[in-house]
């Protein structure tokens, strides 16, 4: 219910861009309107300083009676329509005294009025009271023979001295527009933006459901979204794999369990009701002892693969010459398969390493085993030994090798190579925990080289130089990985 409720990431990103660029336009389109009136205000009082000057100027001549004639007022009257003043501009012409003489248009009201003439001579005072009104003024003195003989007034009522509303109307759809095309572009852009994480988020729904065969597109230009999808991508074929190797174990799993069980069941039925008696008895008995032996070995694998998966390998480690481990290791596989023949070649010299004989054997008894299931239970593997930074043992088999394709995965846990489905019975756990075996020891396991005339894995481990007299000691220890 509280998913339903969440808006989408189009609907929260677009309120809030188109939010922020609400209040981002409002404050530009107050400035504009701002700057807009502050020099439309200048520009009127220029005018009519303009027109205060200009008929100053043409009033200057003459007798010495100040007067209107027609040429002035009918270019005051052709200065007040181009610059659309209207009728609310008034040019007044005062004595030097301030009793004003004419005006225009003409108002006999007005014309009963008289200037104060200490306003007519303070430079800064620009505010009057005419008809109960107050008036912007601009003042123009008239000089003859260099004295003031009167003034020219240019008056108009001061809420009437400057109207943007023309103006204001391109502003607005300018505003508009640009508020519209923004949050175009934001919903585009977003809209491109949150696709690939929609199909994320659709694939996630899918894998929540146990459907990992989840398709993604690649032809994505951003960085952060490739890596997003592809990673997403990489995790859900990842995902697909486990689960079939999920159930391929489990099967398998299953399978191993259950054929040697039913063979076991099998023979011992005879015995019991007397099928096979004497040598033939004891036979079915020794190999019914051999599939438990097998039984026992995959379950202790899994035990053991569990228990060092939780990170912590409890060890008895001991320093030792490793050449020496060696040979004995070697006499006891070749006395349980004598099929088989170990060709060990040592290193020239003393060679010490810290380990756990007991974990260090299972190590080279699994690949052993490894090398004689691939050789079908025939030939010679070679085991050398080599004195480098680190300790390197070879163990390198005549068999045909590992198939290119399999080459990554055969340190997977539970994975099993299509040979070896086919011919040996196991859980895929043995490379795996010998890995792990081996770097708990602070040593490593890995591939060196497979070819169709043989497989080569190679172990490292740490050199030790110890004093003669503490090689034979020995200490258990406590492995965190």
């Amino acid at each position: 219910m509280e998913e339903q409720h969440k808006p989408t990431i189009i609907q929260y990103w677009t309120k809030r861009y188109v939010f922020t660029l609400c209040i981002g336009l409002i404050l530009i389109g107050l400035l504009l309107i701002f700057w807009m009136r502050y020099h439309a205000l200048q520009n009127r009082i220029e005018i009519l300083q303009y027109i205060a000057e200009e008929t100053a100027e043409r009033l200057e001549g003459g007798n010495t009676n100040i007067s209107f004639d027609f040429t002035i007022g009918d270019i005051f009257e052709k200065r007040r329509k181009f610059i659309e003043m209207g009728q609310r501009v008034r040019m007044i012409i005062t004595n030097r005294n301030g009793k004003i003489i004419a005006t225009l248009p003409k108002s006999p009201l007005l014309e009963k009025m008289k200037i104060p003439k200490s306003f007519l001579d303070k430079e800064n005072e620009n505010n009057l009271e005419l008809l109960n009104r107050t008036h912007f003024i601009v003042k123009e003195p008239i000089n003859r023979n260099g004295q003031v003989v009167g003034w020219v007034v240019v008056a108009q009522p001061k809420g009437t001295l400057l109207t943007l509303r023309n103006d204001l109307v391109p502003l607005f759809v300018l505003l508009g527009s640009l508020g519209l095309l923004g949050w175009g572009v934001i919903y585009f852009l977003t809209k491109r933006l949150v696709r690939p994480i929609q199909l994320v988020s659709d694939g996630a729904k899918k894998i929540s459901e146990g459907n990992y065969e989840v398709k993604l597109p690649q032809d994505i230009h951003e960085r952060e979204l490739f890596e997003l999808v592809h990673s997403f991508q990489e995790m859900a074929s990842r995902l697909n794999q486990l689960e079939n190797l999920r159930l391929e174990l489990l099967a398998g799993v299953t399978h191993e369990l259950k054929t040697p069980v039913a063979s076991m069941s099998g023979l011992i039925q005879a015995v019991k009701d007397g099928v096979v008696e004497g040598e033939e008895a004891k036979e079915f008995i020794d190999i019914t002892l051999k599939e438990a032996e097998r039984m026992k070995q995959m379950v202790n694998d899994l035990l053991d693969f569990n228990s060092f998966t939780t990170g912590k390998i409890l060890m008895s480690t001991k320093i030792m010459d490793i050449n020496e481990w060696l040979r004995e290791a070697v006499h006891e596989y070749e006395i349980l398969y004598p099929e088989i023949t170990v060709d060990l070649q040592p290193s020239s010299s003393k060679l010490f390493c810290e380990f756990d004989s007991a974990r260090l054997q299972q190590i080279f008894f699994n690949l052993w085993d490894n090398a004689r299931h691939a050789m079908n239970g025939k030939g010679t593997i070679s085991v050398t030994v080599l004195d480098k930074e680190y300790v390197h043992i070879d163990v390198k088999d005549e068999g045909s090798g590992i198939p290119k394709e399999e080459v990554e995965r055969i340190f997977e846990r539970f994975y099993r190579g299509k040979e070896k489905k086919e011919r040996i019975r196991g859980l895929g756990l043995g490379l795996p925990l010998s890995q792990m075996l081996a770097r708990a020891l602070g040593g490593d396991l890995f591939l060196k080289d497979t070819s169709p005339n043989g497989t080569t894995f190679s172990i490292i481990l740490p050199k030790k130089t110890i004093p003669h007299d503490a090689m034979e000691t020995g200490a258990d220890m406590l492995i965190n990985r």
